[in-house]
């Protein structure tokens, strides 16, 4: 299943990463907020980096909803040298953390969750180089 959803090589392109992040949050704030999810923002100028603005983009898409779906009340993005997320939602069971990156992974009642979306986000983070 992972194969069939390989996307195209990246296209790296020099992007603004705190511009990228500004634009991210303001169309996900009112998805989160409906769930009770604050999205926060610090960043205090701009950060150009080469990458992959659309593979960014569904990394964060991922990352940001699993800590909404998880029950966080806080994501918050910062940019420094770099792009970090963190939340305030429960954490995970070490037997799950332990293979967080597996396919088909999931915390999520069967039904509600493929298990691909950290594993996706792996692979589109390694295939830009980064981690």
């Amino acid at each position: 299943m992972l194969t069939a959803a390989r996307a195209p090589a990246p296209s790296l392109q020099v992007v603004d990463l705190a511009a990228l992040a500004a634009a991210f949050t303001r169309l996900v704030t009112p998805l989160a907020r409906k769930q009770g999810c604050a999205i926060v923002l610090e960043t205090r100028e701009p950060l150009m980096v080469r990458t992959d603005a659309t593979r960014v983009e569904q990394i964060l898409f991922n990352l940001v909803f699993n800590a909404v779906q998880a029950g966080a009340r806080e994501v918050r993005l910062a940019i420094a040298d770099g792009l970090t997320m963190s939340d305030d939602g429960p954490g995970l069971p070490e037997t799950v953390r332990a293979r967080l990156f597996e396919p088909f992974i999931t915390t999520k009642p069967a039904g509600q969750g493929t298990g691909l979306g950290l594993a996706i986000s792996q692979r589109l983070a390694r295939e830009m180089g980064r981690s």
